[in-house]
This record gives structure tokens, C-alpha cells and sequence, in this order.
């Protein structure tokens, strides 16, 4: 079911939302922007219904537009982590280059070198991995699947548990709440 408010409220407050929402009592989950005022609703229900064990759980999760977004901002701080330590595995190897131009002993600088190295690949092939994993989440919430048949929800929801799955971490809270049941 959707649901859409169309009137002039007075603002888009925590409160002006829950007041929308509350007649709404067998709703599990809401979907909406990343905005404050609904998230916040919604969390105030959900916390209310929590005293009641006989009320539906609710939980809220953003839209796919969000998700996108979210998921991308997400990636890019885990490409900056991969790409400043490949800079700093980098600045290891001038050290043994100017080692080696100077004529001097550059094997304490190439073993200093090795773990700088060590980092820089393990933080991009995570970055990799991530970007793998959020690509298969993605492409489950396409409308048709990459051999152009429609795309059903059994097949959307296991490739989105399958792709959440590497997608762990407090960063990934936002992208990892998919409704996949309904």
C-alpha cells in the first residue's frame, strides 16, 4: 500500500508526521527521502509499538533514489581510504627509488615499503568487493534483470540478501534496511 499526504501541512516536523502516520497501526514499514522529520516519526511509533507486544513491529528504510545515494557516498569514503593508502605505498617506493639513485643500501626502505603495500591492496580489494557486492543490490532493484526479463520480487529479494551480505558495518546501516518480504 502507499500512501501519500496531499495537503498543505504546517511543516515537515517529527511531529506533523507522526500525527499523519499514527491512524496507520498495522503499518511494518515505511519507505521515504533521508529527511529528518519522518525518520524521526517513524521511530517514535516504532518505539510505541515496542511497549505493546500485540502492535506490528515498524521499521523505516529510505527509498531506492536514497539508497543510491547513500550507497555511493558510502563507496566513495571506502575509495578515498584505498586511494590515500595507495599514495602512502607509493611515497614508500620513492624512498627506496631515491635509496637506490643515491647508491645506498635500499633494502631497510623496500622492507619498510612491503607493509605500506600490504594495506594499500587489501584496502582496495575491499573497496572492490564493496562496490561488487553493492552493484548485485543494485541491479536486483532495477525493473528488469541484465537479460531484459521483468524483474520479480523472489528473485530481487534473494540477490539483494545475497549482495547485503559483504555490505557490513555502521556505514552500511541505511543501505542494508530493504524490505525484501512484501
Amino acid at each position: 500500500m502507499t500512501a501519500v499526504f496531499c495537503q498543505n501541512a504546517k511543516d515537515r516536523s517529527a511531529a506533523t508526521w507522526k500525527e499523519q502516520l499514527e491512524p496507520f497501526s498495522g503499518l511494518e514499514f515505511a519507505v521515504s527521502d533521508a529527511a529528518k522529520g519522518i525518520g524521526s516519526a517513524v521511530a517514535q511509533l516504532a518505539q510505541g509499538r515496542a511497549i505493546d507486544s500485540s502492535a506490528p513491529a515498524l521499521t523505516h528504510g529510505l527509498d531506492v533514489f536514497h539508497t543510491t545515494m547513500e550507497a555511493k557516498r558510502v563507496l566513495a569514503r571506502h575509495w578515498r581510504g584505498a586511494e590515500a593508502a595507495w599514495e602512502l605505498a607509493e611515497a614508500a617506493d620513492a624512498k627506496v627509488a631515491a635509496a637506490k639513485q643515491r647508491g645506498l643500501d635500499a633494502r631497510a626502505a623496500a622492507a619498510a615499503a612491503r607493509a605500506p603495500w600490504a594495506r594499500a591492496i587489501e584496502r582496495f580489494e575491499q573497496a572492490q568487493r564493496l562496490e561488487s557486492a553493492w552493484d548485485r543490490v543494485h541491479a536486483a532493484l532495477d525493473l528488469f534483470t541484465p537479460d531484459g526479463r521483468l524483474n520479480d520480487r523472489v528473485g530481487a529479494a534473494a540477490a539483494i540478501a545475497e549482495g547485503t551480505k559483504d555490505l557490513t558495518g555502521p556505514d552500511w546501516s541505511k543501505v542494508r534496511n530493504f524490505d525484501t518480504s512484501r
